[in-house]
This record gives structure tokens, sequence and C-alpha cells, in this order.
């Protein structure tokens, strides 16, 4: 995985937030040129909380995606980063959706947001 090809790669596994995702660029007028921490973070995040968020889940979309998550963590450090910052983060702003996600993480996933809030003291 590259970073300049993370997006991509991502939908290229998650086909099904394709719509949504290129809804979301041209309502924030995202670019080639917009960083990979913005994009992932308002462009692929916001769905992934929507499908947490919901009370009967796509329980095989989440675990395609906590998968990607997973393989994210034995990448090279500015993909682990995009995990940290603009992923299990914001996963943890919300104690119910952490609580729920981490019902999807795999081993490494779980110990990088727990290595997250541990850092911010959450």
């Amino acid at each position: 995985m590259k970073k300049e090809t993370l997006v991509s790669e991502f939908l290229k596994e998650i086909p099904e937030i394709k719509d949504q995702f290129e809804k979301t660029c041209n309502e924030y007028n995202f670019d080639n040129d917009t960083g990979i921490y913005v994009v992932w973070g308002l462009g692929i995040m916001p769905h992934v909380l929507d499908l947490l968020r919901k009370p009967y889940e796509d329980q095989n979309l989440l675990e395609k995606i906590f998968d990607f998550f997973e393989k994210m963590c034995f990448e090279e450090d500015d993909i682990r980063d995009v995990l940290l910052y603009s992923t299990l983060e914001i996963l943890g702003d919300d104690i119910i959706i952490l609580d729920k996600s981490r019902k999807f993480m795999k081993k490494e996933t779980k110990q990088c947001s727990e290595l997250v809030e541990s850092f911010l003291g959450r």
C-alpha cells in the first residue's frame, strides 16, 4: 500500500461506499492535491461511522472494512499513521462507536486502538 493510492485501494476492496465517498468529495471539493488525512478523515470515516451507528449494521461490510484496517497495521509508517490518526482516533471520539467497532477489530487493530486511546488519555 502506498499513501498516494490508499483511498483507491480501499474503494477497490470496499466498493459499497464508493458512491457515498464520491458524493462527499464533490461536496467538499476534494481533489488529488487534498491531503490523505483530510480525504480519509472526511471522505471515508463518516461512512464507516454511519455504518456503526445503524442498529442493524451491515456485519459483512463492516468486517471487510475492519479487515482492511488490520492490513493497514502491517504497512509502512505513513499508512499506519492514517490508521492511527484518521481512523482509530475518530472511532475513539465516541465511546459507543469505539465499543461497537472493537467487536470488528482484529488483534493488531485493537492494539493500535488501545495505544491511541492511552496516548490521548481516554
